[in-house]
């Protein structure tokens, strides 16, 4: 999304924070969602096209900042895999109430929290990792991460007003089925993994802790289940699409291999095919493959800064001119 946007000279929203404070990819404080108060002013004639920073969904305020044709999705995964994951790589700071959870027990300290977290977590969910944390983001009141009929009709409505919610699980499926909907090509998707934990610590869970995770993230595993059949109901309405991401899954070992030796020193050719346009890899795109979301976030952050401040009287007082890219190919 930052590729896509970045070099077709699309307007972003981005927080209006300084670089590289706490939560600076991150809009608003905890909790808040999308406000022209937390957000780089666009200018006049522009409108707002992309969002890829973390902010809560709220169908009012997406509505009054971008365009009534504008093509919203979100990605989820498996709420126990989320909570796997979550520990894994926010556990081992044992900072917060990670440092609680972990340190209250030598044995089993994931079974004793999930027997009852609510002894150990924030008093304010959104501050939590580990409380409902996809649903709670995608708009569901506090009030109601517990009540079933709510959550449902809740889920329905986020239905229509979502053109996608995509798999974690099935990222290449996801991606496929993304490029359908939208007419991107495979050079707009390719990738290169990052961002995850070296480290992978097994929970040990029981069947009972696996229950008890159940009761705790309610609407995360409602949410899931929600959209787990829709996704696949799409994704099986779609001619050959398993062809599609077969063939895709070759173009991305070609292009891992490429950039992560000495030959992307020269440019890799990937043919067309019957599903979209071949494309040249240079170099330069092997460098924006493997920059890192902050380092990205950067770069477009300066940009538009850049736009909205052009005489550099910005609130942060952050230099905006000189090269936006230079730091990536030192």
């Amino acid at each position: 999304m930052q590729r896509f946007g970045y070099f077709r000279n699309l307007t972003f929203v981005m927080p209006l924070k300084k670089i590289d404070q706490y939560r600076f990819n991150y809009i608003g404080a905890p909790g808040e969602t999308i406000s022209y108060e937390n957000i780089i002013p666009k200018r006049e004639e522009d409108d707002y096209d992309l969002l890829c920073n973390h902010v809560v969904y709220d169908e009012g305020a997406f509505q009054n900042t971008f365009p009534s044709d504008t093509f919203l999705f979100t990605i989820i995964r498996e709420p126990l895999k989320q909570l796997i994951s979550t520990v894994n790589y926010y556990g081992y700071t044992q900072q917060g109430y990670f440092a609680k959870i972990l340190n209250q027990s030598l044995t089993h300290p994931m079974s004793d929290y999930l027997k009852s977290p609510w002894k150990f977590e924030p008093s304010n969910p959104h501050y939590s990792v580990t409380n409902n944390k996809m649903s709670i983001d995608l708009g569901l009141p506090v009030s109601q991460i517990r009540n079933g009929s709510f959550i449902k009709s809740y889920f329905e409505r986020l239905n229509t007003k979502f053109e996608l919610v995509l798999l974690q699980e099935y990222f290449d499926e996801s991606l496929i089925l993304f490029k359908r909907y939208t007419c991107w090509s495979f050079k707009d998707i390719i990738y290169i993994s990052k961002n995850i934990w070296p480290l992978h610590q097994n929970l040990n869970l029981s069947a009972d802790d696996i229950d008890n995770h159940r009761k705790w993230n309610v609407a995360d595993y409602a949410l899931y289940e929600t959209f787990y059949k829709i996704f696949w109901t799409k994704v099986l309405k779609r001619k050959r699409i398993f062809d599609e991401v077969y063939h895709f899954r070759r173009i991305l070992q070609k292009v891992n291999i490429h950039c992560s030796n000495d030959k992307q020193s020269k440019s890799l050719t990937i043919f067309d095919s019957k599903w979209s346009p071949g494309f040249i890899l240079t170099p330069d795109d092997c460098i924006f493959l493997k920059i890192n979301e902050k380092q990205f976030i950067t770069v477009i952050h300066k940009r538009m800064m850049s736009r909205a401040y052009p005489n550099g009287n910005n609130p942060f007082e952050q230099t905006t001119t000189g090269d936006e890219l230079a730091h990536l190919f030192q």
